[in-house]
Parts: structure tokens; C-alpha cells; sequence
């Protein structure tokens, strides 16, 4: 049976095929918590989730972060403003790229053959917070749906 341990599974080993070095699920607020984690990170929160006729649904919030990096000096020597003194349009470009890719797994391999399907994010938001650490990235809310393997008698 498929199920919410498949579906989080499957999510653990695409973020890793894209390189997130730490993959956890829990509440928004559980990030970093402990600063013990090494970047780039992805964190699963489970949201809303059902069922209706053969399938059953499942809901996450996925955030995908990485740890600014502040320097004094342009990093790219530029004269450009635009870009700051810091990385976060870096990790804002690679880390979009990442989140796209995990997402679009789920519509071929392991994913499609095991009929796990999502329904794509109509949005991606950039998530820039303060915890302990200045951290970067984006966040975007999934569903996917799985067969039920439910029996009525």
C-alpha cells in the first residue's frame, strides 16, 4: 500500500539525488532550531491531507533552505548595487532549480511508475527568515495523490 511513508521516502530521496545535505519533516518552527544542520537543507511539513473514492491525498509544505553569506566586499566585484553583499540571489537561483526538480520527479521514474502523482505548485515563495542563522530559499505547498487500497465489504 502506498502510503504517507512512501510519499515522504520518495520526497527524502529526490532532495538527496539534488544535494540537500539535511532532510527533515516536522513544524515550520523546528527549523535550525539546534544549529546543527548542514546546508542546503530541505524541510517537509505535513499539511492537509484526505481521501475520496480510490485515492488518498496527501498535502506538504516543502522549504528548500541555504545559510546566507554576508562579505563586506561585493563578491563579484561589480559595480552593480543590485546584487548586495551577500549570496542570496545565488542561493535563490540554484536552490529554485533544485525544488522545480524534486517536484517535477514525481511526473516520471520511480515516482510515476509507482502511480504517486502531484499536483504541481501554482506558486514558489522566496522564504528569507532570521532564525539563529540568515537563511534563504523558497517554500511551496504539494499534493500527492496515491491509489487507496481501501476495501468495502
Amino acid at each position: 500500500m502506498l502510503g504517507f511513508y512512501q510519499i515522504t521516502e520518495r520526497l527524502y530521496d529526490l532532495f538527496v539525488e539534488q544535494g540537500f545535505n539535511t532532510i527533515t519533516i516536522d513544524e515550520e518552527q523546528d527549523i535550525d532550531l539546534k544549529r546543527q544542520s548542514i546546508y542546503p537543507l530541505a524541510h517537509i511539513i505535513p499539511n492537509s491531507s484526505g481521501f475520496q473514492n480510490n485515492t488518498n491525498s496527501f498535502g506538504f509544505i516543502l522549504i528548500v533552505l541555504d545559510l546566507t553569506d554576508f562579505n563586506k566586499k561585493n563578491p563579484r566585484d561589480e559595480n552593480l548595487m543590485l546584487y548586495g553583499i551577500d549570496n542570496r540571489q545565488d542561493i535563490l537561483h540554484s536552490l529554485f532549480e533544485k525544488l522545480r526538480n524534486v517536484t517535477e520527479g514525481f511526473s516520471r521514474g520511480d515516482s510515476f511508475t509507482e502511480k504517486m502523482q502531484i499536483t504541481l505548485p501554482l506558486g514558489v515563495d522566496p522564504f528569507i527568515t532570521e532564525f539563529d542563522n540568515v537563511l534563504t530559499g523558497w517554500s511551496t505547498q504539494v499534493t500527492i495523490t496515491v491509489p487507496s487500497n481501501a476495501t468495502v465489504c
